[in-house]
């Protein structure tokens, strides 16, 4: 058997099915909807929606999207995360917009987008399975808000740098630690983010270091480097 850096990822279903506890986590806690209200909105309307009382099947896709307002370095910006995962992982995008604002227009300042595509490359598309991308074309809350990206010359896909799997819970836990505030550190600490947290590292991110684990101490050498194993070749 080939392996592979994602052979123990979860299932689509399963993935999927724990971003929709992340919502009902968020949904129940009242330091997030004191500060985000923003965030604890969205994921209480998303959450009913992906686990309501007369759904009678699980979701096979994952669509997330809101906006934070969070000081960073001494100004006020607009923060939008958008998460899209759909059926067999035939997409799995995960994207941070940043936008500074006067009031009357946001302007993009940055945009990542961490992705996994296990669906191999071609010979002149190379990329990680997992990958961070800045840049990228206009997301829906973007084009929502009428914000370009031509400042970041968004037709430019390339370089894609290799980085560990994330999820929702991991991409706020980042946001949240990244641009700490009280208010964010109030969260971060507090005993049922990090037991939320800690959940999500076990089914994110022990899969992937086992993968990586594994194949460093049995198949590492020049016919098979790691960087060759993240390219999925």
């Amino acid at each position: 058997m080939i392996m592979t850096i994602d052979q123990n990822q979860l299932s689509s279903a399963d993935f999927i099915k724990n971003e929709v506890l992340t919502l009902g986590f968020i949904k129940g806690q009242t330091s997030v909807a004191n500060r985000f209200p923003e965030l604890y909105g969205e994921a209480a309307i998303a959450y009913d929606i992906y686990s309501g009382k007369h759904k009678k099947s699980t979701p096979t896709d994952f669509i997330f999207g809101c906006e934070l307002i969070m000081e960073v370095e001494n100004k006020s910006c607009i923060i939008f995360i958008e998460a899209e995962v759909l059926q067999n992982y035939s997409l799995a995008t995960y994207a941070l917009s940043m936008c500074e604002s006067d009031g009357a227009q946001k302007k993009l300042i940055r945009k990542f987008h961490f992705d996994y595509d296990p669906q191999g490359n071609s010979t002149f598309d190379k990329k990680p399975k997992y990958h961070l991308q800045y840049g990228g074309k206009a997301t829906s809350k973007l084009k929502e808000n009428d914000i370009s990206t031509e400042c970041l010359q968004h037709w430019l896909s390339v370089p894609r740098f290799s980085i560990i799997p994330i999820n929702l819970a991991l991409l706020l836990d980042t946001i949240f630690n990244e641009f700490p505030s009280e208010e964010t550190k109030k969260i971060t600490e507090g005993n049922e983010w990090r037991k939320m947290i800690k959940t999500n590292e076990d089914k994110i991110l022990l899969p992937y270091f086992k993968s990586v684990s594994q194949f460093i101490s049995s198949n590492h050498k020049s016919t098979s480097l790691f960087r060759d194993f993240v390219y999925g070749e």
